[in-house]
C-alpha cells in the first residue's frame, strides 16, 4: 500500500515537473522607474504648489491683520482653496514615491502569467 501511494506521489511529481518545469518564456514585462528628469520635474512642481497652498492660507491672515479693512473678509475665501491644494498635495506625493518604488513585473509563458 505504501509503495503504491508512493509511486503515485512520485508519478504526479514527475508529470508536473514535466508540464511546468519546460516552459518556454514568451515575454517578460517590468515596470520601468520615472526618469531623474521627470523625478526633478515633479518635485518642482509640488514643491511650488505647496508654497502656492501655504501663501493662501497665510496671506489672507497677515493682510487683514496689517490693514483691517472688513472687504478684505473676502479673501478667506481663498484659505479653504489653499488648504485643499495642501492636503491633495500631502496625500499624492507619498503615493507617488510608493509607485516609483514597488513596480510589478510580469513573465508571459507558454501554460502560464508569473508576477512579482
Amino acid at each position: 500500500m505504501k509503495l503504491i501511494l508512493f509511486l503515485l506521489v512520485y508519478l504526479e511529481g514527475f508529470l508536473l515537473r514535466g508540464i511546468m518545469g519546460n516552459s518556454k518564456v514568451i515575454h517578460e514585462y517590468t515596470e520601468k522607474r520615472i526618469e531623474l528628469f521627470w523625478w526633478i520635474f515633479y518635485l518642482v512642481v509640488l514643491t511650488v504648489g505647496f508654497i502656492i497652498g501655504v501663501t493662501l492660507i497665510v496671506f489672507p491672515i497677515y493682510l487683514l491683520i496689517q490693514f483691517g479693512a472688513p472687504w478684505l473678509l473676502i479673501l478667506y475665501s481663498f484659505i479653504l482653496l489653499g488648504v485643499w491644494i495642501d492636503i491633495k498635495l500631502v496625500y499624492y506625493t507619498p503615493k507617488m514615491l510608493w509607485n516609483n518604488n514597488h513596480l510589478s513585473s510580469y513573465t508571459l509563458l507558454e501554460n502560464k502569467i508569473e508576477t512579482k
